[in-house]
């Protein structure tokens, strides 16, 4: 069977399509924020609902939705600990300003027990959020997958995925936050639901399936565009601000642009698609450090009077001049950090093991 994304480095080109998105979402204003905040979060919600293994975790949802937590666990625990660490020394050199204290152990302690379950309010690893919806957001579509198993009928899925979604909505009317962040898993289900219909239909990512048409890509791109410019409002899940139907259109036409432009450039411009993809391969790194770097290249310029003291603690960064450096560091500092260890790693295994 011919999977839709039938490559690995495609699904990475995706991804760091979806992380530049997000670091460029959080550096500019205007037009710029209000297209990438279209479809950046949906687009990783997609890739999820798309990497769903049927086969896999038949029967098993459960521990689909354990494997799912432990793997973003492990992840984002690192950070934490990083973050937390790093904390004193935060307030110290004024990243943090008055209102946060310094911490003795159990400060500390508290910071971690809190964040292992998720409830990290660091403004630093504010990016971060997310994880929360992705695992809800996982568990519903583990729950849609598994009744639409047992009844042997897509439909009652479509339904489900309609109810919660619309169930959301409203949530978000009442401005009413869940735990997990269930309110935005049931508004983003769709998302991944689409994913999931997308590898079980191989077809529509083949070779000459529909994410391969130009002339839908165009289409789809202009109107992106057209919407972007001719609405002010901005789409932000995590403040519940959402203008309903064009969550779902802008973010649709968005992953389809994003999807045809990845597997272009793994076809055509293969340098370009592999730097791209070796992002996308550290997207999750990228977006929980990113806050931290703008803020330390903030520290840096203050040292050496290119930033104003005053503007130190400004989230998430205080340069509006700086923001191409701000950019190309996000990126390319956990992209570079973690390939080093992996060497580092690799060389270990073949040297000792």
């Amino acid at each position: 069977m011919q999977f839709l994304i039938s490559k690995n480095n495609e699904i990475n080109i995706i991804k760091g399509i979806g992380i530049i998105s997000v670091v460029i979402g959080h550096l500019y204003a205007g037009w710029v924020f209000r297209f990438v905040y279209a479809y950046h979060l949906p687009l990783f919600f997609f890739l999820s609902g798309y990497l769903f293994n049927k086969n896999k975790y038949k029967g098993k949802i459960s521990w689909y939705i354990g494997r799912r937590i432990t793997s973003l666990w492990t992840r984002y625990m690192p950070y934490v600990l990083i973050i937390g660490l790093m904390h004193n020394w935060l307030v110290a050199v004024g990243i943090y300003g008055s209102e946060m204290q310094y911490w003795k152990i159990n400060d500390f302690l508290n910071f971690i027990y809190n964040a292992a379950l998720f409830e990290c309010s660091d403004p630093l690893l504010g990016a971060c959020w997310f994880i929360l919806p992705l695992i809800s957001g996982s568990a519903l579509l583990g729950g849609v997958i598994y009744l639409q198993e047992k009844s042997n009928m897509k439909i009652w899925s479509m339904v489900s995925v309609a109810v919660f979604s619309f169930l959301g909505l409203q949530r978000f009317k009442t401005g009413f936050v869940l735990p997990f962040r269930l309110d935005v898993g049931m508004v983003v289900l769709p998302f991944f639901y689409i994913g999931y219909l997308c590898r079980e239909n191989s077809d529509l990512l083949s070779e000459k399936g529909v994410f391969k048409k130009r002339y839908i890509f165009a289409m789809a791109l202009s109107l992106l565009l057209l919407i972007t410019f001719s609405e002010n409002n901005t789409t932000s899940l995590g403040a519940q601000s959402v203008q309903f139907p064009m969550l779902y259109i802008m973010a649709i036409l968005g992953i389809y642009c994003a999807v045809f432009f990845a597997k272009t450039l793994n076809e055509k411009y293969q340098i370009i698609g592999g730097l791209i993809s070796i992002i996308g391969e550290q997207s999750f790194s990228i977006m929980a450090v990113h806050f931290t770097i703008f803020k330390i290249v903030d520290l840096l310029c203050f040292k050496y009077a290119i930033t104003d003291g005053t503007e130190l603690q400004r989230l998430p960064y205080s340069n509006d001049n700086l923001k191409i450096v701000y950019f190309i560091l996000a990126i390319s500092v956990p992209v570079i950090i973690n390939s080093a260890i992996a060497r580092v790693k690799e060389y270990v295994r073949e040297r000792y093991y």
